[in-house]
């Protein structure tokens, strides 16, 4: 008997992490009104630099487009420790823009 178990981590715009077993974890879309398993499965715990991005932005993997996508819906979220076994990296606080006027 099989026992696949897995949880899906999604937000609004179609795109989410699903996490199977606890072994594993996968990007998700939805296609045709089903979520669908893309691309290739990543073993846990991840090799935190799967998620980075660099200074120019580009993204080491699309499982960082989805991490980064669903941490901005759900700021709060665990997910990133779960995936790395590895607390989440401290971004330097960015300090206030002036404040714009208009007349």
């Amino acid at each position: 008997m099989n026992m696949d178990v897995f949880r899906d981590y999604t937000i609004k715009n179609g795109l989410g992490i699903r996490v199977r077993n606890g072994r594993e974890c996968r990007v998700i879309r939805v296609i045709r009104k089903e979520w669908v398993e893309v691309g290739k499965p990543y073993p846990l715990p991840l090799d935190p630099s799967l998620l980075i991005w660099t200074n120019t932005g580009i993204p080491a993997s699309i499982l960082a487009v989805a991490l980064r996508v669903y941490e901005a819906d759900h700021p709060e979220s665990q997910l990133r420790v779960m995936l790395t076994g590895r607390p989440a990296p401290r971004r330097r606080p960015v300090p206030p823009s002036e404040p714009v006027y208009a007349y």
